[in-house]
């Protein structure tokens, strides 16, 4: 079973160089970038995937591609989990920019704009469980 944050925000990174959130470039040398699939899976769709289903699918995909057969797909998604991974706290989206993630009860993820005021009502919620992405340089 993956980790998931429950009644959490995550706050972009204190390094974060986005005055406001910002909507990542689709491709870097005609891949797609992470933060654009991570963008495209979360944007619009808020409380309906967790963290571990949005990195799953985007690393499946990055791996196996769109033509994989299901029994290929669920072997990659258990290489997936077969070890630690990194969290949405090491998101480009939230340490370049300029988005945060909000956590229901459930552990489903809703993607929050710097600039709104949904991210400072998140980021004053005394219920929440408050975190930083992780600073893209050292102090």
């Amino acid at each position: 079973m993956a980790f998931e944050y429950v009644d959490t925000f995550i706050a972009v990174a204190d390094d974060c160089t986005a005055d406001i959130a910002d909507v990542p470039p689709a491709e870097y040398r005609g891949k797609p970038t992470i933060a654009a699939q991570e963008f495209a899976m979360l944007n619009g769709h808020d409380f309906e995937f967790t963290m571990s289903e949005v990195l799953s699918q985007i690393w499946v995909d990055r791996k196996g591609g769109p033509d994989m057969a299901d029994d290929e797909r669920e072997a990659l998604r258990a290489e997936y989990f077969s070890e630690g991974r990194a969290c949405f706290r090491a998101s480009p989206l939230a340490k370049r920019y300029g988005w945060g993630f909000v956590f229901n009860g459930d552990g489903k993820v809703a993607l929050v704009a710097s600039d709104s005021a949904d991210y400072a009502r998140y980021a004053a919620d005394g219920d929440l469980t408050q975190l930083a992405a992780m600073r893209s340089s050292r102090k």
